[in-house]
């Protein structure tokens, strides 16, 4: 039976134009072969290729990143890839960065677009990758129901994403992975919908007061001090012939 997990690479030191190309040429030319060479259903990244805006519609980290999205029956052999001693056959770029973490996830797709393009090419646009934990004090039912009965639709009405992945933690696959309860990724059809508020809120008039209502909602459920973001570019490596994800999944 195949599960869904998340894999999260960082390298902090990775801020500079060169670092982040590094980077990226590093994940996709040796650690993608390796990883589609276990044999997932499914295998998506989501990584950054050049450090982001410092002033934009949302706060983003200036490092690289990369977050490997897999459907597998087995994690054991993607960890096993993406271990230090691993990595060190893939380059400096690559050996340098860290696993912040492996989770297993209960996954959905609210909204996705569809597979018009070559797989494995870059997907249209650009994408928003954030990583969260629930407010403190606020117990898992309340902060679920907050965050798909409420931000989710929230989202989709104010933003002009054209496709939004959600991932519930259910536990951690290796020890010392970053304490998280969620990870979303959200597709943009143009880098000026995501960085410029005015686009990113839905317009002129109504970026001040969209922006308000979301900033609410996310304090009403996110320990908003502990939310990190990364500007990044996706592709989806691998795909199942059958129904999309959200087909797939009880979130």
């Amino acid at each position: 039976m195949s599960r869904t997990f998340q894999l999260l690479l960082e390298a902090p030191s990775a801020t500079s134009v060169a670092a982040h190309l590094a980077f990226q040429r590093g994940v996709l030319g040796r650690l993608v072969p390796r990883l589609e060479g276990l044999g997932p259903r499914r295998l998506r990244l989501a990584v950054t290729e050049a450090p982001p805006p410092r002033l934009s519609a949302v706060p983003f980290v200036q490092s690289a990143a990369a977050l490997f999205s897999v459907e597998a029956e087995d994690p054991a052999p993607f960890l096993e890839a993406l271990a230090p001693a691993a990595r060190e056959e893939l380059g400096a770029s690559v050996a340098g960065a860290s696993v912040a973490g492996a989770w297993l996830v209960d996954a959905a797709t609210p909204r996705e677009a569809p597979l018009t393009w070559a797989r494995g090419s870059q997907s249209p646009g650009v994408g928003l990758l954030s990583v969260f934990r629930k407010r403190r004090g606020l117990d898992r039912a309340t902060f679920l129901q907050r965050w798909h009965g409420g931000h989710t639709p929230l989202t989709l009405e104010v933003h002009p994403v054209t496709a939004y992945h959600r991932c519930v933690i259910q536990k951690m696959l290796l020890p010392g992975s970053a304490d998280l309860d969620g990870i979303v990724e959200e597709r943009f059809a143009e880098r000026a919908d995501l960085v410029d508020p005015r686009r990113f809120y839905g317009g002129t008039w109504a970026m001040v007061p969209n922006a308000i209502r979301v900033a609410r909602d996310i304090a009403g459920f996110l320990d908003v001090r502990a939310v990190r973001s990364w500007l990044v570019t996706e592709r989806r490596i691998v795909e199942p012939a059958q129904a999309p994800l959200s087909q797939t999944s009880s979130a």
